[in-house]
């Protein structure tokens, strides 16, 4: 069983260096050792890069669920809002204005 640094280091030269066998079959082995390290370079750089994108899904997805939480928060506040308003209608009081509806209205239309 050969492992890639069996594959990686100079293999000692049996035969003659001007036989093309035996030339061409250490060129192939060298350039398999180097396929094989670009590949696992290729692989680690893969795996960073979706270890990235997923860490900015997770944050993406995180503000998300916090935005959602606002609005539904505000939401509930409106809707207790309302729903008080509508208490004091039905029982006969009169309704006095909100400084944050009037602060609000203000700051889109000018002082009224």
């Amino acid at each position: 069983m050969s492992c890639f640094y069996d594959l990686v280091r100079p293999k000692p030269r049996l035969t003659s260096p001007f036989s093309p066998a035996v030339k061409l079959a250490e060129e192939r082995a060298l350039h398999e050792a180097k396929l094989a390290k670009m590949e696992a370079e290729m692989k680690m750089v893969f795996q960073q890069k979706v270890a990235e994108k997923e860490a900015k899904l997770k944050q993406s997805e995180e503000e998300l669920y916090a935005r959602h939480r606002e609005m539904k928060d505000a939401l509930d506040k409106q809707r207790a809002d309302l729903e008080d308003k509508k208490r004091r209608i039905e029982s006969g009081r009169p309704l006095t204005p909100d400084k944050s509806v009037r602060t609000i209205v203000s700051s889109k239309y000018g002082q009224y």
